[in-house]
């Protein structure tokens, strides 16, 4: 029986993400590396799945902090930027695998997820549904579940109804965008690494040059 080890960021969709990739297959063992970065990741490869999934810095940065803040209890415009970096420098560990730069999983059968994608975009679920081996479905679609409390901005709220959460503009939507001023300061290279892997429109290098 195959093992799916999901390798991804705290507040990076994953639940989401899992909760569909499982629906799609049967019986399948699933376990879960939040915030493991690849270096560390070592479980043997034989019937083993790797599932490599990378948000939008923006939007994850964004969606963490405020995840952070709340379980701080403290207003997201106190939160100061030293309790966020390690979580940074995590992420980039992770999207530097994602996006070839290190090739820590080689021995492993790799499934690269761009939750972004996976979120908005039907056709590209299916086509990680046929690299998993699985039947497509989208019965999961629209569930929002109390695990970590669901969405950092809106709770459970939009349970039945996900796909209405703005998830692609949650950069925008953070009250403290100083925070992503000095994460880019302090984490040399950072900025010019997801100019040229990330997704980035005009929208967000408007923000990132007005920030």
């Amino acid at each position: 029986m195959t093992t799916i080890h999901h390798i991804s960021m705290k507040r990076s969709g994953h639940v989401f993400t899992a909760r569909m990739i499982r629906s799609w297959l049967n019986g399948v063992v699933w376990k879960d590396w939040e915030n493991t970065p690849p270096a560390q990741f070592h479980p043997h490869p034989q019937h083993c799945m790797v599932v490599l999934q990378v948000r939008d810095l923006l939007n994850w940065f964004a969606s963490y902090a405020n995840h952070m803040a709340d379980n701080l209890h403290c207003p997201i415009t106190e939160l100061k930027f030293n309790r966020l970096e390690g979580m940074v420098r995590r992420w980039w560990g992770i999207a530097r695998e994602f996006y070839g730069q290190t090739n820590h999983l080689r021995d492993y059968r790799v499934v690269l997820v761009d939750y972004d994608m996976f979120f908005v975009d039907q056709q590209y679920r299916q086509f990680v549904c046929t690299v998993v081996g699985g039947k497509y479905s989208e019965h999961e679609l629209n569930t929002v579940t109390n695990s970590g409390r669901g969405s950092s901005f809106n709770r459970t709220q939009y349970n039945g109804k996900a796909q209405q959460m703005d998830t692609l503009v949650r950069y925008r939507q953070l009250e403290a965008p100083g925070l992503y001023t000095e994460m880019f300061h302090r984490v040399s290279g950072l900025k010019e690494f997801y100019l040229e892997h990330g997704t980035v429109d005009e929208d967000k290098l408007h923000f990132l040059n007005t920030t």
